[in-house]
Protein backbone atom coordinates (compact mmCIF):
# COMPACT_ATOMS: atom_id res chain seq x y z
CA UNK A 1 0.00 0.00 0.00
CA UNK A 2 2.84 2.36 1.00
CA UNK A 3 4.53 1.76 -2.89
CA UNK A 4 0.56 2.62 -4.54
CA UNK A 5 0.51 5.69 -2.12
CA UNK A 6 3.96 7.35 -3.03
CA UNK A 7 3.57 6.39 -7.04
CA UNK A 8 0.82 8.53 -6.95
CA UNK A 9 2.18 11.27 -5.28
CA UNK A 10 4.76 11.43 -7.40
CA UNK A 11 2.67 10.82 -10.45
CA UNK A 12 0.03 13.91 -9.15
CA UNK A 13 3.18 16.27 -8.61
CA UNK A 14 4.83 15.43 -11.47
CA UNK A 15 1.10 16.38 -13.72
CA UNK A 16 1.11 19.32 -11.60
CA UNK A 17 -2.34 18.18 -9.59
CA UNK A 18 -0.32 18.45 -6.32
CA UNK A 19 0.29 21.85 -4.15
CA UNK A 20 3.27 21.13 -2.77
CA UNK A 21 6.76 22.83 -4.14
CA UNK A 22 8.83 19.45 -3.40
CA UNK A 23 9.55 16.12 -2.68
CA UNK A 24 12.82 15.07 -1.25
CA UNK A 25 14.52 11.72 -0.66
CA UNK A 26 17.76 11.81 1.47
CA UNK A 27 19.68 8.69 2.14
CA UNK A 28 21.57 8.02 5.69
CA UNK A 29 25.23 9.32 4.07
CA UNK A 30 23.47 12.93 3.89
CA UNK A 31 23.15 12.81 0.15
CA UNK A 32 19.60 14.21 -1.19
CA UNK A 33 17.54 14.46 -4.46
CA UNK A 34 14.67 17.15 -4.07
CA UNK A 35 11.81 16.85 -7.00
CA UNK A 36 10.56 20.93 -7.80
CA UNK A 37 7.36 21.24 -9.15
CA UNK A 38 9.09 23.65 -12.20
CA UNK A 39 9.34 22.03 -15.75
CA UNK A 40 13.48 21.76 -16.41
CA UNK A 41 14.47 24.57 -19.10
CA UNK A 42 17.92 25.75 -20.33
CA UNK A 43 21.46 24.39 -20.41
CA UNK A 44 20.60 21.28 -18.87
CA UNK A 45 17.36 20.74 -20.69
CA UNK A 46 19.76 20.80 -23.70
CA UNK A 47 22.19 18.35 -22.66
CA UNK A 48 19.45 15.78 -21.71
CA UNK A 49 18.15 15.74 -25.13
CA UNK A 50 21.31 15.28 -26.54
CA UNK A 51 22.20 12.58 -24.55
CA UNK A 52 19.03 10.90 -25.35
CA UNK A 53 18.42 10.52 -21.58
CA UNK A 54 17.40 7.77 -20.27
CA UNK A 55 13.67 7.31 -22.26
CA UNK A 56 14.03 8.21 -25.29
CA UNK A 57 11.03 10.73 -25.85
CA UNK A 58 10.28 11.91 -22.40
CA UNK A 59 9.27 15.42 -22.57
CA UNK A 60 7.69 15.86 -19.76
CA UNK A 61 11.21 16.77 -17.33
CA UNK A 62 10.64 18.27 -14.44
CA UNK A 63 13.79 20.25 -12.50
CA UNK A 64 15.49 18.83 -9.41
CA UNK A 65 18.31 19.54 -6.95
CA UNK A 66 20.71 16.72 -6.21
CA UNK A 67 23.14 17.00 -3.34
CA UNK A 68 25.50 14.62 -3.03
CA UNK A 69 29.53 14.05 -1.48
CA UNK A 70 28.77 17.96 -0.14
CA UNK A 71 28.60 19.35 -3.61
CA UNK A 72 25.04 20.51 -5.42
CA UNK A 73 23.94 19.80 -9.30
CA UNK A 74 21.18 20.94 -10.74
CA UNK A 75 19.32 18.00 -12.41
CA UNK A 76 15.67 17.03 -14.49
CA UNK A 77 13.63 14.17 -13.76
CA UNK A 78 10.46 12.58 -14.54
CA UNK A 79 8.42 9.26 -12.83
CA UNK A 80 8.62 6.17 -14.86
CA UNK A 81 6.94 3.12 -13.47
CA UNK A 82 7.05 3.24 -10.04
CA UNK A 83 10.87 4.99 -10.05
CA UNK A 84 11.89 8.80 -10.52
CA UNK A 85 14.73 8.71 -13.40
CA UNK A 86 17.39 11.75 -12.96
CA UNK A 87 19.52 13.37 -15.26
CA UNK A 88 22.35 16.01 -13.48
CA UNK A 89 24.06 18.94 -14.37
CA UNK A 90 27.61 16.32 -13.70
CA UNK A 91 25.94 14.16 -16.89
CA UNK A 92 24.91 11.15 -14.25
CA UNK A 93 22.14 9.22 -14.25
CA UNK A 94 19.63 7.79 -11.19
CA UNK A 95 16.73 5.91 -10.06
CA UNK A 96 14.82 6.07 -7.07
CA UNK A 97 12.38 4.30 -5.87
CA UNK A 98 8.83 6.83 -6.14
CA UNK A 99 8.72 5.52 -2.50
CA UNK A 100 11.75 7.17 -1.28
CA UNK A 101 10.68 10.59 -1.70
CA UNK A 102 8.87 12.64 0.90
CA UNK A 103 6.77 15.60 1.52
CA UNK A 104 8.17 17.84 4.10
CA UNK A 105 5.77 20.31 4.65
CA UNK A 106 3.05 17.78 5.66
Amino acid sequence: MRKIVAAVLVWCFASGGLAAESLVAKDQSGNSMTLLNQPCEGALLEQITLAAAVVPGEKKYQRGVMFYAGKSYDACWFAYNDTVLILDSAGDKSAIPMTSFKDLSI
